[in-house]
């Protein structure tokens, strides 16, 4: 072959897309199962795996990664009342703990009050600066989107708060990397460019949405079972052309004590890029349709979230988002506590759509199903009664205040824009 036909082959790549989503906080109640699971996670994986990725960039790593971080783990970063739990649980441990696990919390507690100042968003956002992090996008309160897709108005407003988060942002985390194809059409719709899905493709390809999908590399994601089966060497010597590997920070460290080391010598061996990376000097990609839901859950479909004892639950959402919508087209807005109300509402009726509580009640992992359906009711209850005492013109002020106060989820949240969509 003359050497003006020769083609090189690209090195392999690794596309890292570290996503972050807990269940949300209750602001104000430092003892609930969701503040102390979210304190711990902070401590153990957040924090860790920031200071990890700023010492590296730090010495000059090369490294790209994407990463997600849910609006619902932004809004716990950001209050005030979360971060005195915080530092109240980390007092609690250094007195309690011994040896290296105390040695841990009180650096952590260092690094959190002294060099960060409490503002942990500003960490990611330094290393996006540096161009070592790609921020992407995801939806509101990360909810299962295609048992949205027969309520276009919700997926709406699910896709159009999370894109306010960071709209210029190429990419798009779908929970659970579950999709289809209206919501394939809606995310692009939203101004995404790519997602990662649980594909067995065995390379990127357009769907005719026009949406990017890069499937898991799925040898892979075999490889990293926990603790993983190989060693980071072996790990970097298996990837293949560009592969795609999604991890959730908060197994890292939280649930994989070995997890953040494991990382640094990927970043250190493995030579990274982005998604937005790859795209940039991508040839064409095949056209590929998508099945009516792509695979989620090891190979299974929406049974997690979708099954008898869970069943319950859409039917309720979908009622009370329409009492929602009636009421919010008329009642009295000029009256503030009615406007406040309404808002509130719409939070609640958010929340209520956190993919991962009818996860828990499916599985029941650690007694959570319990804790999952009593956080369910009582944001579809306050959801409903806010609805109804809006509508009336008849609001009670201390109980507006009480759910303002625990759940102050976009607090610039314009619900009539979300009227409008609904």
């Amino acid at each position: 072959m003359p050497d003006s036909e020769f083609v090189p082959i690209p090195e392999p790549s690794l596309g890292l897309v570290l996503h972050a989503h807990l269940p949300a906080v209750p602001s104000g109640e430092p003892d609930a199962p969701e503040a102390v699971w979210f304190y711990r996670v902070l401590a153990e994986s957040y924090i860790p795996v920031l200071k990890r990725l700023a010492r590296l960039a730090l010495e000059g790593v090369p490294f790209r990664v994407a990463m997600h971080w849910s609006p619902v783990v932004q809004c716990a970063l950001g209050d005030a009342r979360v971060h005195q739990g915080f530092i109240t649980w980390l007092e609690d441990e250094i007195d309690i703990r011994g040896g290296e696990t105390r040695a841990r919390r009180i650096e952590i507690l260092k690094t959190f009050t002294h060099d960060w100042k409490k503002d942990v968003p500003a960490q990611w956002k330094a290393l996006a600066a540096s161009g070592h992090v790609e921020t992407m996008a995801g939806c509101a309160t990360h909810a299962f989107l295609p048992l949205l897709s027969h309520h276009p108005d919700f997926l709406r407003a699910q896709l159009a708060l999370g894109r306010a988060e960071a709209p210029d942002a190429p990419g798009f985390w779908l929970p659970e990397a579950a999709c289809s194809p209206s919501v394939a059409a809606a995310v692009q719709a939203a101004g995404a460019r790519w997602t990662v899905l649980d594909d067995a493709s065995p390379a990127p390809f357009l769907t005719p949405e026009g949406l990017v999908a890069f499937p898991v590399a799925r040898p892979l994601s075999v490889l990293l079972a926990e603790p993983p089966s190989t060693d980071a060497a072996d790990f970097v010597s298996a990837v293949k052309g560009f592969s795609v590997l999604p991890l959730e920070i908060e197994t890292l460290g939280h649930c994989w004590p070995g997890g953040i080391d494991f990382l640094e010598a990927l970043l250190r061996n493995a030579h990274t890029r982005t998604p937005t990376d790859f795209l940039a000097d991508s040839p064409p990609l095949p056209l590929q349709p998508l099945p009516a839901l792509t695979p989620v859950d090891d190979g299974a479909f929406a049974e997690t979230w979708l099954n008898r004892r869970t069943a319950w639950l859409y039917p309720e959402i979908a009622e009370t988002a329409r009492a929602w919508s009636a009421s919010a087209r008329a009642a009295s807005p000029e009256i503030p506590r009615v406007s406040s109300a309404l808002a509130q509402a719409a939070r609640e009726f958010l929340l209520c759509q956190f993919s991962d509580w009818p996860l828990f009640i499916t599985a029941d992992p650690e007694g959570l199903g319990i804790i999952a359906e009593t956080r369910l009711r009582e944001h579809l209850r306050a959801a409903r009664d806010l609805t109804e005492q809006a509508l009336a013109g008849n609001v009670s002020e201390h109980f507006l205040a009480s759910r303002e106060s625990a759940h102050s989820l976009f607090p610039r949240l314009d619900w009539r824009a979300l009227r409008d969509a609904v």
